[in-house]
């Protein structure tokens, strides 16, 4: 091959491409010298030109990029920064006003764990449509308890309101003020909707067919959709360190089936139901970040311009893929241990896959 048939226009920098560029471009000097004829050192020079064209402006996207990581760093650490000096029952009210700045429907229905003593579920539930079509500015929770000394049942509904305000009288058995159900409430809000978890317009993992096998895992049962969703499985993902942000589908079924979970150099999506594995999709460039971002609190380590970003370059190729197709596409899959499974061991396991490096075979391959 001559120098001058690899034109390929450049598409974007990675450290890959510029590399291979690199080694290129100092080939060519390397053939320059030496007994040629008119012609090779003509065609020798316009492929140097074009070779160091290629690198300059790949020089010019890398230096762009790393403009753009310290514009969302900085952006994302001034309201960081702000947060972090409210009161903590005026962020807990930030917090749900930021929720409802974005719609009740954004905060998915169901029912989910909690770590309130006593409490087995609690199950969010919108407001009905009012006839005049303006927004709700509040929604209601319902909180099933069990006594643990007298194993007796009860219950209560609460709202939570715009202003962030949660109504409703604690029952005078329950083992926790108001203000640690308000912070629950907060933090189930914050776990299951948050404005760590953006939109999409794409299926996450839509049914497909796998043949003659209709179970993830041997032994596993059919997964009623009225199950309790267990909101530690969301909230590891989240917390890990290198989580960038998360996505979901836009209707309320896909909400409570499979999230995306955006890291530097994977993707990876998790339902937290019985049944459900994780599946990890390999980028096939790091996306850039500035590593001061990872340490600020999920909500905040990237912009909505670097999100969107991030969904339409690495995202999109496999978006709407079934899960067998995202497997043969280079992704793989971690089956859920049951829930008799220590918790803190699971987390540990899949803590060890997070630390896995992985390789990129290429969407479609």
């Amino acid at each position: 091959m001559t120098p001058t048939e690899d034109a390929s226009p450049v598409s974007g920098y990675s450290r890959e491409t510029y590399e291979n560029a690199s080694q290129q471009y100092e080939a060519i000097i390397t053939e320059i010298g030496g007994d040629k004829s008119d012609e090779e050192l003509l065609e020798l020079m316009i492929a140097r030109t074009d070779a160091r064209d290629k690198l300059a402006e790949l020089y010019s996207q890398a230096w762009k990029e790393a403009d753009d990581t310290d514009s969302d760093f900085d952006e994302a650490n001034r309201e960081a920064k702000a947060f972090s000096k409210l009161p903590r029952a005026e962020q807990l009210k930030e917090l749900l006003r930021r929720e409802f700045s974005r719609g009740v429907a954004h905060i998915p229905e169901g029912r989910f764990t909690s770590d309130l003593p006593g409490i087995e579920q609690l199950t969010v539930l919108h407001p009905t449509q009012s006839a005049s079509g303006t927004s709700p500015r509040s929604f209601s929770v319902y909180a099933s308890h069990v006594d643990p000394e007298t194993k007796k049942h009860s219950a209560q509904t609460f709202t939570v309101t715009d202003e962030g305000q949660v109504l409703g009288p604690i029952p005078s058995r329950w083992n926790f003020t108001k203000e640690e159900l308000t912070e629950e409430l907060v933090r189930l809000v914050d776990d299951v909707g948050g404005a760590f978890f953006v939109d999409t317009n794409e299926a996450i993992l839509p049914r497909g067919t796998w043949g003659t096998e209709t179970r993830e895992q041997k032994g596993s049962t059919h997964v009623p959709k009225s199950e309790v969703v267990d909101r530690r499985r969301l909230r590891f993902f989240k917390n890990q360190p290198g989580a960038l942000f998360g996505f979901r589908g836009t209707t309320s079924s896909e909400w409570q089936g499979y999230h995306g979970f955006a890291f530097t150099d994977r993707i990876i999506l998790d339902a937290p139901k019985v049944g459900n594995a994780v599946y990890v999709l390999p980028l096939p460039n790091e996306f850039p970040v500035n590593p001061d971002q990872l340490f600020l609190p999920p909500c905040f380590r990237m912009k909505e311009e670097g999100r969107a970003r991030y969904l339409s370059e690495h995202w999109a190729p496999y978006a709407g893929l079934t899960k067998k197709e995202s497997l043969e596409s280079g992704a793989t899959r971690v089956i859920h241990p049951d829930y008799a499974t220590v918790d803190d061991q699971w987390e540990k396991n899949m803590r060890e896959k997070l630390d896995t490096k992985i390789r990129y075979t290429g969407v479609g391959k």
